[in-house]
């Protein structure tokens, strides 16, 4: 498989060196029939996934199968403390996509908050056997407060 890891999609850092929205025309990452890639890691290899036209993260296809999403912050800022861009759907599963995960921890968290319409969608036929565990959906990092 593949490793994503380490970096700023769909975003910007501004002339102070602030993280700031950029967005792009499509998914931040998409993986489309394909097995066993991975995005992100740990804390330190996290990616900070905002503002995309489509979902950060969208897995599709009867193919894509054991693909692992962790500890990433998926449409908030570098904190996982406001919303940053526009994004619609924070990670996508669909037509078909299975046994994928998308995991975190308290020491590595999966952040996934401040989309515009879901945080996580899993959808379509056959689209069976994925899990959500350790995740922040709709929270802060420390999961403290809503994010809007």
């Amino acid at each position: 498989g593949n490793f994503v890891r380490g970096n700023y999609i769909g975003l910007t850092l501004d002339a102070g060196g602030a993280v700031a929205a950029l967005g792009n025309n499509g998914p931040g990452i998409e993986i489309s029939e394909s097995t066993t890639n991975e995005v992100g890691g740990s804390f330190a290899q996290r990616n900070l996934i905002a503002d995309n036209a489509e979902a950060g993260v969208a897995i599709s296809g009867a193919a894509a199968s054991g693909n692992r999403v962790r500890s990433n912050y998926i449409g908030t800022n570098d904190f996982a403390s406001a919303a940053l861009g526009t994004q619609d759907v924070g990670v996508l599963l669909e037509l078909g996509a299975r046994n994928n995960s998308l995991t975190g921890s308290q020491a590595d968290p999966l952040v996934i908050s401040g989309n515009t319409a879901f945080g996580v969608l899993m959808r379509g036929s056959g689209t069976t056997g994925n899990s959500l565990a350790g995740a922040y959906v709709g929270t802060t990092g420390d999961s403290r407060a809503a994010v809007a």
